[in-house]
């Protein structure tokens, strides 16, 4: 975990509207829980989500940081310009 986990100036997702790529058990997240499946459409197939960042971390980076792993899911991921995937 830490300010290690974070990948700085990686990622070219500043002023960046976007959608979200949902891990397929996140209907089982309180976060989630309670959305209806269109809520769940746009966000997956149109642009509503703002991104306004250039530092993050990959999935997989993610998952082998057991700091982060143990702690939380990733519910979703996110692509910048470059088709560069990060948790979101």
């Amino acid at each position: 975990g830490g300010r290690s986990a974070i990948e700085l100036s990686k990622f070219d997702a500043a002023d960046l509207p976007n959608t979200l790529s949902f891990n397929p058990r996140v209907g089982d997240d309180r976060i989630f829980r309670s959305d209806n499946s269109s809520v769940m459409h746009w966000l997956e197939r149109r642009n509503i989500t703002y991104e306004s960042h250039e530092d993050g971390i990959e999935p997989r980076h993610f998952e082998n940081n057991p700091d982060l792993s143990v702690f939380f899911d990733v519910l979703a991921t996110s692509a910048d310009r470059r088709g560069r995937r990060y948790v979101a």
